[in-house]
């Protein structure tokens, strides 16, 4: 008779990766409310101020994604990693991930803008569309977090 099946790993190694998938889900939910927010605050902006050019279109997907970024800081770091309250080094650190992140979503925006901008799509199209670039960052985004910004001592 064979012996009974044995699990790898201790039971607080089988915890520990439920919580991290958790946190991983948590953090795909705010994700979502980022995109929201960045969304209604690029549009906002092209509402006011047309995107005629590939600095405008720029212009407004950075507005959006800061905002964006505001909310994620904030709901980041209490819902999904769990810190009771703001510190300066956890604001720093992603202010310097945003700002990364943010830079590379403007190279990809600038890039591809003329193509937006005279394409025969209608322009608050062409404006969501260049928001797709932002969703990108968002694995990077999700590892930085995790392992420098929000990290607390004795963890990961």
């Amino acid at each position: 008779m064979a012996a009974p099946l044995q699990l790898q790993g201790s039971h607080a190694t089988v915890r520990a990766a439920t919580l991290e998938v958790w946190r991983l889900i948590k953090y795909g939910v705010v994700g979502l409310s980022n995109i929201a927010v960045s969304l209604a605050v690029m549009n906002l902006f092209f509402f006011f101020v047309h995107p005629t050019s590939p600095q405008m279109l720029v212009l407004g997907s950075s507005v959006g994604y800061l905002a964006g970024d505001v909310n994620s800081y904030w709901w980041n770091r209490g819902f999904t990693f769990g810190l009771p309250r703001a510190t300066r080094r956890s604001a720093l650190r992603f202010a310097a991930v945003s700002l990364a992140a943010m830079s590379i979503n403007a190279g990809m925006v600038w890039g591809y803008s003329d193509l937006l901008l005279h394409s025969f799509l209608p322009v608050w199209l062409q404006t969501n569309l260049s928001q797709v670039s932002a969703t990108i960052s968002g694995g990077i985004g999700y590892v930085a977090c995790r392992v420098w910004v929000f990290r607390t001592t004795g963890t990961m």
